[in-house]
């Protein structure tokens, strides 16, 4: 059976006999795009007791069975097994184990410490014996695998929490003290020993989980969901490793997070940049990735079917195998809209699913970092993955992303980001090709990376100054034009830069008469380890896509991944691109056209010459037309692009 299509459904649809019912017909009508059913069991953000825990697991096996019936696989999902925040306290859990507290030692009478071993004991392990007695087929890990529900933010810090983290590595911190070491921008090393200590404390409560589970039935496939994890030390592969006993049975895995309605259309951009990185480092032996896409209230009014389903489609370009839908409003008519949809893209889901089976993303590597977090300066209000937002823009441009080291044909790097990569990683990055901002390239230099940068940080510019283009391969037909940022508007601040010997400058800063007021805004130096660096010191990642800077941007990745990038949008168009590997190994590409209109004369470079095929997202298929050459690639004519629609390209068989 295939496995790219779940449906999660509350108890709003089969905890009544006559809405279970209807929900039957419901699934029949849907059989050629919904595959598996996952029950909520509990259906409650809070432990419930055991007692309310057995009830409900009773009905759900009977529903269970009939689903089944029907030709579907069933199974269940454990919404709380630590707690997301409180919610209905009459059937809620109320014991003695320790709560989650918070920094300033508040408690969430929602959550409970993953650490605690009384609760892990008492609690977690008969919860998932009753689940697994249920006999699902598959047990689903909410993402209460976290301490991001209110009021817990940073981690648990709870006496016991405390005093195992001084005694893991040696320490006398109160939770005061602890507190006001973790906000010193500078003590990095404590911070990913926190970072750490946290994931250790998940990775328990998965254990204990997997392990009940598998005791009794080890034919259960265990799945866990996952959103940006900075606080929990995003140690993915650690996780898997508990929920798989070390790679013993193959498990699934669900990214999530955000992008409960369509109103803001870059909520959309900003999740499917997230889930790769979910994706990204996961062992092999999670052989499916479902993607979270959850319209929670579920009202019809907050996401569209359309965007419903192309939100499928966007999470499969990102690195999932398949779709959890999460999105059941309480009319079934209104359901069927969205479903008719999601029927009618199946086939193209599906497609991508195949091709893209074992693939990986290519492009440029924003230089995210598990360990994010510890870089920020304000660790307790800070983003860990910000300063990987600096390839944003770039995307803009038609340039793909990469989110795996390795798989990368060139880098970006911003601000404070060197300061969580090993020597080793840096080395790599500085082995290659690499993108950076002024602060990215001190930090490097003190660092001791100085002599592989070829630039220094010089003064912060004031003024409202212009980037002009100097006489350089890269700026070919574009000479003495400007960007003009406005410095009192624009994001983050400029630079100028001081190069070294052997560094080339691209571009100056000139005042609005045309005289020069630094000699080096940009520039380009190839170092002793073969890499290519550029560094840039005016507004570095902001305004960079006006015709002139797109073109000598596009030029500047070329040039760094010394031509090896696989691909971009060769014209001045607005286009997401997806970049993967095949199962077989070969190059495959999704065209997203994210825009509300018609796209005409749009081209795309591949860097290998060949002949290609073209499918829309209704599986209509035509071959691509090769109109010239550049950086040694071929350059393709698309075809008529319909807003907001997708295309497959693939090598023709």
């Amino acid at each position: 059976m295939r496995k790219l299509s779940t449906l999660r459904v509350s108890r709003n649809h089969w905890f009544k006999k006559e809405d279970f019912e209807a929900f039957k017909k419901f699934l029949c009508e849907y059989k050629d795009s919904i595959d598996r059913v996952s029950l909520f069991c509990p259906d409650c953000h809070t432990p419930v007791t055991l007692k309310t825990a057995e009830e409900t697991a009773a009905l759900v096996k009977e529903r269970m069975s009939e689903i089944r019936r029907l030709g579907f696989s069933a199974g269940i999902n454990v919404l709380a097994t630590i707690g997301h925040h409180p919610q209905y306290p009459d059937k809620c859990l109320h014991s003695h184990y320790r709560h989650m507290t918070n920094k300033n030692g508040e408690i969430c009478v929602g959550s409970y410490c993953p650490s605690d071993e009384d609760y892990i004991d008492g609690y977690v392990k008969p919860l998932y014996r009753i689940v697994a007695l249920a006999e699902p087929e598959f047990i689903w890990i909410d993402d209460d695998m976290r301490y991001g529900h209110y009021p817990i933010g940073y981690g648990c810090f709870c006496d016991g929490c405390v005093e195992k983290f001084n005694r893991d590595y040696g320490f006398s911190c109160s939770r005061k003290t602890l507190v006001s070491s973790l906000a010193d921008e500078n003590n990095i090393d404590l911070r990913r020993k926190w970072l750490h200590h946290q994931s250790e404390k998940i990775r328990g409560v998965l254990s204990a989980a997997a392990d009940t589970v598998y005791s009794i039935n080890n034919s259960i496939k265990m799945g866990l969901m996952t959103g940006e994890r900075y606080f929990e030390g995003f140690e993915f592969e650690s996780w898997a490793q508990a929920l798989s006993q070390n790679g013993r049975y193959n498990i699934m895995w669900r990214p999530g997070g955000g992008n409960y309605n369509d109103l803001d259309s870059r909520e959309a951009v900003e999740k499917q940049i997230q889930t790769g990185r979910q994706c990204a480092g996961l062992p092999e032996y999670v052989d499916e990735i479902c993607y979270e896409l959850e319209s929670c209230p579920y009202s019809p009014l907050k996401k569209s079917p359309v965007s419903t389903a192309n939100e499928g489609i966007l999470s499969i370009c990102s690195g999932c195998s398949g779709v959890a839908w999460n999105v059941m409003p309480k009319r079934l008519s209104d359901a069927e809209n969205i479903f008719n949809a999601i029927r009618s893209k199946t086939p193209f889901m599906e497609l991508l699913s195949e091709k893209f089976k074992n693939g990986k993303n290519l492009g440029v590597y924003d230089g995210w970092h598990p360990q994010a977090q510890a870089a920020v300066p304000d660790f307790f209000s800070d983003y860990g993955g910000r300063y990987a937002e600096g390839m944003d823009e770039i995307d803009l441009l038609g340039i793909p992303r990469s989110y795996n080291l390795h798989k990368a044909s060139a880098f970006v790097l911003q601000g404070r980001q060197p300061l969580v990569f090993s020597d080793e990683e840096i080395r790599y990055i500085l082995s290659h090709g690499v993108y950076m901002d002024a602060d990215a390239a001190d930090i490097l230099c003190k660092m001791g990376f100085g002599k592989y940068i070829g630039f220094k940080k010089g003064d912060e510019t004031v003024d409202d100054l212009s980037e002009v283009c100097l006489n350089h391969p890269l700026n070919k037909g574009i000479e003495g034009e400007s960007r003009t940022c406005f410095s009192v508007f624009a994001k983050g601040k400029s630079y100028a830069l001081i190069p070294e010997k052997g560094a080339a400058v691209i571009s100056n800063i000139q005042d609005v008469d045309r005289n020069v007021k630094y000699p080096c805004a940009m520039g380009c130096f190839e170092n002793e380890l073969g890499g290519r660096v550029a560094v840039c010191g005016y507004f570095p990642w902001t305004d960079l896509s006006d015709y002139d800077k797109a073109l000598q941007m596009k030029r500047l990745f070329l040039y760094l991944s010394n031509n090896a990038l696989e691909a971009n949008i060769h014209s001045y168009h607005r286009l997401k691109l997806f970049v993967r590997e095949t199962d077989g190994g070969k190059f495959a590409a999704v065209v997203y056209n994210c825009n509300p209109d018609t796209i005409e004369n749009a081209e795309i470079r591949i860097r290998d010459n060949g002949e290609y095929i073209i499918a829309d997202d209704h599986m209509k298929k035509s071959a691509l037309k090769q109109i010239g050459n550049d950086s040694g690639g071929g350059v393709y004519l698309l075809p008529e692009l319909k807003p907001n629609a997708f295309y497959y390209i693939a090598i023709k068989e």
